[in-house]
């Protein structure tokens, strides 16, 4: 399998972001429940730009030191992210049956660990974020001749590996919940993949 690049771009709201309460050495845990839109690159086969709704789950460790903050956080995105075609086929040059191909591509769950580092503008907090990434996806490509000939599908999977980078602004709603708004983009190489063969009859 050729390593290709992919690249998933994720813009976010935190629709509930909360913080426990600061220790004696200005630490303290929080989490964040974000919904977002994904959209990820076609440098692939089959030319798919797989995109959707996603729920991104966050929790971390935040260090404050007077305006600046630092925080270690782990992610895990799910939803449905997925694209798909069906194209009108004639094959050896015989036409007029009800052929076609179905393409389909998705991101079945992606996962990040990472650091962020913000810095307080008076109630906007602004920080910049990177890390590494990782994502489950599925790429498949499937036959139907509408019962002339055998129908077959191809299917692979497999786990895209990489970094990501971004950046996002919030603001406290009250001394534990706060708004976000964030974007992070991803660059990503496939790894470990494995294909499958299916066939059927013709009807």
């Amino acid at each position: 399998m050729t390593n290709r690049s992919i690249f998933l771009a994720v813009a976010s709201v935190a629709v509930l972001a909360f913080a426990g309460s600061a220790s004696a050495q200005d630490s303290g845990l929080y989490g964040s429940i974000n919904i977002g839109a994904t959209d990820v690159g076609s440098t692939n086969a089959f030319n798919l730009s797989p995109s959707g709704t996603v729920v991104d789950l966050r929790v971390g460790d935040v260090l404050y030191n007077g305006d600046f903050t630092v925080a270690v956080e782990a992610g895990a995105m799910l939803g449905e992210v997925a694209a798909e075609r069906v194209i009108p086929t004639c094959t050896v040059g015989i036409c007029g049956y009800d052929e076609f191909d179905t393409e389909h591509r998705q991101v079945d769950w992606s996962g990040s660990f990472g650091l962020r580092v913000g810095h307080s503008l008076g109630p906007v907090t602004a920080y910049v974020t990177g890390g590494v990434r990782i994502a489950k996806m599925t790429e498949s490509s499937s036959y139907d001749s509408g019962g002339v000939y055998p129908t077959w599908k191809y299917e692979q999977t497999g786990y895209v590996v990489g970094t990501y980078v971004g950046a996002g602004v919030s603001y406290p709603l009250c001394d534990r919940f706060s708004a976000t708004l964030a974007y992070e983009r991803s660059n990503l190489t496939r790894m470990s993949w494995s294909s499958t063969w299916g066939s059927g009859t013709t009807g």
